[in-house]
């Protein structure tokens, strides 16, 4: 992939600087009163959008298309706008509407510049807080307060013993997926405040900040600037974030490294393997036997994601699964007849497979 050359365009810069400050003039002249609210989510749950989310995306939306006519644009309200420019920008026009509609200052505008898929350039605006976010290069970004400009940078001598950490786990992680990360929750001292939390590991106030489920829109703006401060991003699986995922920030590779080993008991590497080795043997390429009752709690979800995209109805896995587990769960209901099961009961589902994980022969 051709590498992103900063030198060449200082214009986004530019119009990033600028963009903020008319966001902020935006929200102070017309969008702080009279929003009105929405929910998302038709039935259970909640999930906020205001008339003030639309106005600032239909704002930065018309913005681009007057300076970059052919880039594509993908926000979080009004979808995609596809062309075939190797640039995309990504927006969220309100990264925690939570906050917005009960007066908290924490909220943001998230915008980020993408070249073949990756975030080269960061922009995060906080309009009542009067400052913003932004990246120049990718070894330089700063920070705007009160018309003051601050280079960014974060505490690079960080450690786990004493570390500043962050993390928001509910809605996300049941109770029993959070027992197996207790570390992480031992260090867990500090808010977390959605995009800011991230700002405050680049600008060295925080030195991790852990959030689950995050859409592009959610973290992509802030990569950039995080990265130029020396700071680290990935998911919990120490890999770029190109789609919805779980998200690690951190000061430096030590601790990144660290606090990754901790993650391990939510992605366990081991399960992983004997997952494979169960297909493997369903599939009559291996005649291994396993015994571990706990692959049981691994295949369940796995029946579950084959079942779900069947109807369509993907959006219901938290986080979005990978094509890899649809055609591992394709295999494993194909393999064993498996198709029906997901109409079973829970405590029937767990009590049929782990006979076939005891049985000596393929299940028919």
């Amino acid at each position: 992939m051709d590498k992103f050359n900063y030198k060449n365009y200082s214009i986004f810069y530019n119009f990033l600087n600028r963009l903020a400050k008319d966001l902020t003039k935006l929200y102070h002249q017309k969008l702080c009163k009279n929003f009105k609210v929405s929910n998302k989510i038709k039935g259970k749950g909640y999930d906020p959008v205001t008339t003030s989310d639309k106005a600032f995306e239909k704002f930065i939306r018309l913005k681009i298309n007057e300076k970059f006519p052919n880039h594509q644009i993908v926000g979080e309200e009004f979808g995609f706008k596809k062309s075939k420019s190797d640039y995309t920008w990504v927006i969220d026009p309100i990264d925690g509407t939570r906050s917005f509609v009960i007066g908290s200052p924490t909220w943001s505008n998230l915008i980020s510049l993408n070249y073949k898929q990756l975030p080269v350039m960061g922009l995060v605006n906080f309009p009542v807080l009067n400052k913003f976010y932004l990246n120049r290069t990718d070894k330089i970004a700063h920070v705007f307060e009160n018309g003051k400009k601050r280079r960014l940078k974060v505490n690079g001598s960080a450690k786990i013993k004493g570390v500043k950490l962050t993390a928001a786990f509910h809605g996300y992680l049941s109770f029993s997926q959070q027992a197996k990360i207790s570390q992480i929750l031992k260090l867990n001292h500090f808010p977390t405040s959605d995009a800011l939390s991230y700002m405050q590991v680049a600008d060295g106030t925080l030195d991790v900040a852990i959030q689950c489920g995050n859409h592009i829109w959610d973290i992509h703006p802030s990569i950039p600037i995080i990265k130029a401060a020396g700071g680290v991003v990935t998911n919990w699986r120490n890999e770029n974030i190109i789609k919805r995922d779980n998200a690690l920030v951190s000061a430096n590779k030590l601790v990144h490294k660290k606090i990754l080993k901790l993650l391990n008991g939510y992605y366990d590497e081991a399960l992983y393997y004997k997952h494979y080795k169960f297909i493997c043997w369903l599939e009559g390429h291996s005649m291994m036997r396993i015994k571990d009752d706990s692959l049981a709690n691994f295949i369940i979800p796995l029946i579950n994601v084959w079942y779900l995209k069947k109807k369509g109805n993907i959006e219901e896995m938290e986080p979005e699964p990978t094509e890899g587990m649809f055609e591992n769960a394709g295999n494993l209901c194909n393999s064993v007849g498996l198709q029906s099961i997901r109409e079973t009961k829970c405590t029937e589902r767990k009590r049929i497979i782990r006979l076939m994980l005891k049985s000596k022969s393929k299940t028919k």
